[in-house]
C-alpha cells in the first residue's frame, strides 16, 4: 500500500507530495497526473519541468514538488507508481489532489492622511478574492525600513480596529509624523496573504493665535478692520466668522 498526503498551497508557493510505501525496498517512483475531465494519466517528467500551469520536480522520487502558477491544478488528480526495483513488482497508489488557493488582491489601497496633533484619523483597505479575510495592520516608524504589527498601544497614537479592514487612530501625537502604515490581508484556506501599498501619516501641530483681534467702535456707515496673527508650522489659511446673536451661532 502507498499512502499519499493532500497539501493546500497558495498560487506561487510550493507543495510537496510524499509517497510512503509499505513493504521491502528498494523502491523506484513515477508520479502521474490526470487533468480535470481527463481519461489518460500523464507521466510527469522526472527532471524539473515548467508546464503551462506551474513547475514540477522530483517526479521520479518519493517526494514530488509542485509550484502552481494558477489554480488549474486544483481540479486535477495525482498518483504514484511504486516499484520494487529488485523483484520488479509495482503498485499504484490511490489518487490525491493538490488544493490551490488564489492569492487575495487589494481592491482599494490605503491613502496618505494629514491630521493635526491630538486629532483622529482612519486607514482603510478593501480586499478581493476568496474570503473571509483576516487583516493585520503594520507600522513603520523609520520610513519603511522595518515593520511591526500594530497593537492598541503601538507608538504615536491610540489604535483600534488594527485587525480589521479599517483602523482608527485617536489622540495622534506629533511624534507620529511621517509614520507609515500598511495592511496584510489573508484569505481563507491556505491563508494566502497580500500586503497593501504603504500610506503615510503627516502630523502637524495646530497653529496658535499670537495676536488676537480686538473690539472696535465705529460710526454707522463707517469702516474698520480686524486682524489676527498666527504662529506655528506651515502656511496658513484664514476664514473670518460672524455671529449676529451674541455668539450663540
Amino acid at each position: 500500500a502507498v499512502v499519499l498526503n493532500r497539501p493546500t498551497v497558495c498560487v506561487g508557493t510550493t507543495a510537496t507530495f510524499t509517497a510512503t510505501p509499505t513493504g521491502t525496498g528498494p523502491f523506484t517512483y513515477q508520479w502521474q497526473y490526470l487533468p480535470n475531465n481527463g481519461t489518460i494519466w500523464e507521466t510527469l517528467p522526472t527532471a524539473t519541468t515548467t508546464h503551462a500551469n506551474g513547475i514540477t520536480s522530483g517526479a521520479g522520487t518519493a517526494t514530488l514538488s509542485m509550484t502552481p502558477s494558477n489554480t488549474v491544478w486544483n481540479s486535477g488528480q495525482l498518483r504514484v507508481v511504486v516499484t520494487n526495483s529488485i523483484a520488479n513488482c509495482s503498485v499504484t497508489s490511490g489518487a490525491t489532489r493538490l488544493q490551490v488557493q488564489a492569492m487575495p488582491t487589494i481592491a482599494t489601497q490605503p491613502v496618505n492622511k494629514n491630521v493635526c496633533a491630538g486629532g483622529a484619523e482612519t486607514f482603510s483597505v478593501t480586499a478581493a478574492g476568496t474570503g473571509p479575510f483576516t487583516y493585520q495592520w503594520q507600522l513603520s516608524t523609520n520610513g519603511g525600513t522595518t515593520w511591526a504589527n500594530v497593537i492598541p498601544s503601538s507608538a504615536g497614537a491610540a489604535y483600534s480596529g488594527n485587525t480589521t479592514a479599517t483602523m482608527t487612530l485617536t489622540n495622534i501625537q506629533i511624534g507620529a509624523n511621517n509614520y507609515r502604515y500598511r495592511a496584510v490581508v489573508a484569505g481563507s484556506g491556505a491563508g494566502c496573504t497580500v500586503t497593501s501599498n504603504t500610506a503615510t501619516l503627516t502630523v502637524a501641530n495646530a497653529p496658535t493665535i499670537s495676536s488676537q483681534p480686538v473690539a472696535k467702535n465705529v460710526c454707522a456707515g463707517g469702516s474698520t478692520t480686524f486682524s489676527v496673527d498666527a504662529a506655528g508650522t506651515g502656511s496658513f489659511t484664514y476664514e473670518w466668522q460672524l455671529s449676529t446673536n451674541g455668539g450663540t451661532t
